[in-house]
């Protein structure tokens, strides 16, 4: 139908620069890349290509083809697609958007290149502007716009519109978050770190594949008579918290009311709030509190020390109604401060029939090397606490689970790879040397070999030869490290993971102040543009892009009220 409305030259011109991607189980255009050295010629193209689209989804809204809301898309810029998002996600709050509207009066005795740096020539683009300041008008307050006129050529009258611009833009942001200082509710740290760690599960299970064996076996310690606690344990990357977020939905499907069912998960270390374990202690007792309408033996305060919230908590067990059934889950047991890998000085011993307690670990933790060695045998020590309890341990996938891990994310995302594409993959499913390190495939390895395949059209027909080189998780994430560095600029993506790893940890203002302070990662930022006069410093908004994009593999904890960020 596309192609129908287009002139012979229009889709020559469409197909040099669109190319079919049958990855995608329903098939779509996406646009070739650009090579870096025809952005001139690319420049030409671009305009043709936007009066072409243009063109061509008029045609299909007349004919009923496509929507007001699809045609607008090929309208207008990405700019004000989000001013439209904004106006209509708070269209009950108005209050909370600012605009500042400037008119140039001599803006026509200026040639053509200066006037392209304020104004659009495009006709219609005009047109569309226009429309979206009218909408902008129509439903922000009177007192939150705000209206300049300027003579940019005389320059006493320039100067006074820029002081009274910086003037009114500091008044009204300084207004809005005096405002909204004062809408903001009284944190809740309890409900926060619930929801904290409730989000993380839900992540968790977007990425789990189903291991029945291991879901059965903890099936059957949660029914069984047995007290002492159950122990999940496998090497790092082998599921152990995507197990341990599968068990928390499941298992109100193992009793007949689940209605009798408390469930109290913590990824510890996963929060900010969850590497030392007095919180996670606190927040808990708080929880039951709350469910089971108790009040603890003693009262609770930062003075509290662990074994006596270990002491609170055992006597809070005892206080369950027997008709009701909890499950206490602690995940992760391996990213506590090493002074908390000896559980039997916070883990309560004694748990009634009612009360089932899952945990989870690495089987040791090994630091430094050569005489400095220290080992922290975190199962050992678990095993000899717990001389009865329940352990499972979680082995990596075979090469067929690994083949059907793989299958079923692809077709949860709606994606398939070319025949060409999984003779790249299927070397990465086969379990290699443990000469090598541990074997694989763990499911963390293939969730990172997921990642890489997601980048991939169904026209990349030539192998990226560091791709086949990957055999292990170390290998994955370095190539992971080495695409960010290509997106981010090599020396600044590097030295801030750098940076972060050998401090230890940072917030997210020194981590700045840091690369502000290092002149190779400045001089490989500003090469293309200079930067402000007064203030000579890295961009914020770098950092926050490496962040978002190295969001999931980023662990903040609070330190002295301070969020720090570690690698």
């Amino acid at each position: 139908m596309f192609k129908s409305i287009l002139t012979v030259d229009e889709s020559t011109l469409i197909d040099e620069v669109y190319v079919l991607d049958n990855n995608l189980v329903e098939p779509v255009y996406v646009l070739r890349p650009i090579d870096p050295e025809k952005r001139e010629e690319w420049q030409i193209i671009e305009k043709d290509l936007v009066v072409i689209l243009r063109r061509a989804s008029d045609i299909c809204l007349a004919n009923n083809k496509i929507t007001q809301s699809e045609r607008n898309q090929f309208h207008i810029s990405v700019t004000a697609k989000e001013i439209i998002r904004a106006l209509e996600n708070n269209i009950t709050d108005p209050q909370r958007m600012v605009a500042f509207f400037r008119v140039i009066e001599d803006i026509d005795e200026f040639d053509v290149k200066f006037k392209s740096k304020f104004i659009d020539t495009d006709h219609e683009t005009e047109i569309l502007l226009n429309e979206i300041k009218s909408s902008i008008r129509e439903k922000l307050p009177l007192e939150n716009q705000f209206n300049y006129r300027v003579n940019w050529k005389d320059v006493s009258n320039r100067t006074d519109y820029l002081t009274k611009f910086q003037i009114d833009f500091y008044t009204v942001i300084k207004r809005q978050i005096d405002y909204y200082m004062t809408k903001i509710q009284a944190k809740d740290v309890l409900y926060n770190e619930i929801f904290e760690h409730a989000i993380q599960c839900r992540m968790l299970n977007e990425r789990y594949f189903s291991r029945d064996e291991i879901l059965d076996k903890v099936k059957t310690f949660v029914l069984s008579d047995v007290s002492q606690p159950c122990t999940l344990f496998g090497k790092s990357g082998s599921g152990k918290s995507s197990i341990m977020a599968q068990i928390a939905i499941k298992v109100l499907e193992w009793f007949p009311n689940p209605n009798s069912i408390s469930v109290i998960i913590r990824f510890l270390g996963a929060t900010p709030l969850s590497s030392d374990i007095r919180r996670p202690l606190m927040s808990i007792i708080q929880q039951i509190c709350t469910v089971y309408h108790l009040t603890p033996s003693s009262l609770i305060q930062d003075s509290t020390t662990i074994q006596e919230l270990k002491q609170i908590l055992q006597n809070l067990f005892m206080q369950i109604p027997i008709i009701e059934q909890l499950i206490l889950l602690f995940d992760s047991i391996d990213q506590l401060r090493v002074e908390d890998y000896n559980c039997e000085k916070w883990l309560p011993i004694h748990y009634p029939p009612n009360i089932k307690c899952i945990l989870s670990t690495m089987p040791m933790i090994t630091e430094g090397n050569g005489e400095q060695k220290v080992e922290y045998k975190i199962l050992d020590g678990l095993q000899s606490l717990f001389p009865n309890g329940t352990m499972i341990e979680i082995k990596e996938f075979d090469r067929d689970l690994a083949q059907q891990v793989l299958c079923s994310w692809l077709e949860r995302d709606g994606r398939r790879l070319s025949p060409l594409q999984m003779t790249w993959l299927k070397p990465k499913l086969e379990p290699y040397s443990p000469k090598q390190g541990d074997p694989e495939p763990t499911p963390l390895f293939l969730s990172l070999v997921y990642q890489i395949t997601q980048t991939w059209h169904s026209f990349n027909n030539k192998p990226d030869r560091d791709f086949l080189k990957i055999q292990s998780t170390r290998d994955a994430i370095n190539y992971l490290y080495n695409q960010l560095s290509k997106k981010h600029g090599d020396i600044l993506f590097k030295r801030a993971m750098t940076y972060l790893r050998l401090a230890g940890g940072l917030s997210e203002s020194e981590l700045e102040d840091i690369l502000s302070a290092d002149d190779k990662v400045l001089q490989s930022v500003f090469v293309h543009y200079l930067p402000p006069r007064n203030i000579f410093r890295l961009p914020g908004t770098l950092w926050i892009r490496i962040r978002n994009d190295m969001h999931q593999y980023l662990i903040e904890k609070e330190i002295d009220n301070t969020l720090i960020i570690y690698l």
